[in-house]
């Protein structure tokens, strides 16, 4: 069923709610550890689908969810869907449906038996209106039992205010690289060792920060991996500035036979003065006896980043499905 109604969406041009990708580790289970403040729940079926908390970060909701399964029946999760609906409705007139598309969850596919478990839904910041009620609900798969939870104002009220932390220098998972990944193509850089190779494809300026979207493919019958990516910025007068990089967690792992995988690489913004290079070195492991691959940028092709213009409204994630094949 979720496979039907994401390729579904994909003909109709619109994102599927299924369509999600890890964000930040870190950031989702600090949501799941915060003490719950919001005391919203449902119960049917011996099991119990509770609102726990919602913060606001930008323009975004979190919503931290739990469900508790009481029964010796595992729920294996259908649908989860989240919609405001009219209040009122005469005769005359049907009851109308807006669906809101998360950005972000990592709803689970089956509760166990006997267990609780949570899970981090994030949507564009809303309020409802009064002649409307929103609700979320729990379908179950090839079953009935099906769970509606009412989310109220006043709840969304109660939203506390909530930062995302810095990334590290070895791990830059965030809504950010998302972006720069669904913009369009506008630079050719490739550098080719053998049967594999890496392509730079995409090049923008966002905020403080410069990211380069990369495609690693790997079309020989043995793994490869890196150890690390090094950026340098060559100075004309033959001075050398190393740059502070970060990287999505998925790029140092190993490469696996005839399999490729896109990565963002990020580093702070520079302004480039004639004569500058920039060089990007990634680093092959010594145990693959690879040469490194180096790809560079000159003065005019940094100068060409694209600026990237953010509405987090309208902010889509994509999962990383299929992208390594084996």
């Amino acid at each position: 069923m979720k496979k039907f109604l994401s390729i579904l969406c994909m003909v109709l041009g619109f994102e599927s709610i299924y369509a999600q990708r890890v964000v930040d580790t870190g950031f989702v289970n600090e949501i799941k550890t915060k003490q719950p403040f919001i005391y919203a729940n449902t119960k049917a079926h011996r099991l119990k689908l509770s609102l726990n908390s919602i913060h606001v970060q930008d323009e975004i909701f979190w919503l931290g969810f739990s469900v508790r399964n009481k029964s010796s029946l595992s729920y294996p999760v259908d649908l989860i869907r989240l919609f405001t609906k009219d209040n009122m409705v005469t005769k005359r007139y049907s009851v109308q449906e807006l669906d809101i598309v998360p950005i972000y969850t990592d709803a689970p596919n089956t509760i166990p038996a006997k267990s609780t478990t949570k899970f981090v839904m994030a949507v564009p910041k809303f309020t409802i209106p009064e002649t409307k009620s929103c609700y979320l609900e729990m379908f179950e798969a090839n079953g009935g039992r099906n769970l509606e939870l009412e989310i109220t104002n006043d709840a969304l009220f109660f939203a506390k205010n909530v930062s995302v932390p810095v990334d590290s220098p070895g791990d830059t998972t965030t809504l950010d690289n998302e972006l720069i990944k669904q913009q369009e193509y506008n630079i050719t850089k490739a550098a080719i060792r053998g049967s594999r190779f890496i392509q730079v494809y995409k090049a923008y300026r966002y905020g403080k920060r410069m990211y380069l979207s990369c495609m690693v493919s790997n079309s020989w019958k043995k793994p490869f991996g890196f150890s690390g990516i090094k950026i340098n910025w060559q100075k004309p007068d033959g001075s050398t500035e190393p740059v502070n990089t970060r990287m999505e967690a998925n790029t140092l792992e190993t490469y696996k036979p005839y399999s490729r995988r896109e990565f963002v690489v990020s580093f702070p913004l520079i302004e480039p003065k004639q004569g500058d290079w920039l060089e990007v070195m990634f680093q092959s492991s010594p145990e693959y006896k690879l040469h490194d691959f180096m790809i560079r940028f000159n003065t005019r092709e940094l100068r060409e980043f694209d600026y990237v213009n953010r509405n987090a409204s309208n902010l889509t994630i994509t999962k990383n499905i299929g992208n390594e094949k084996n």
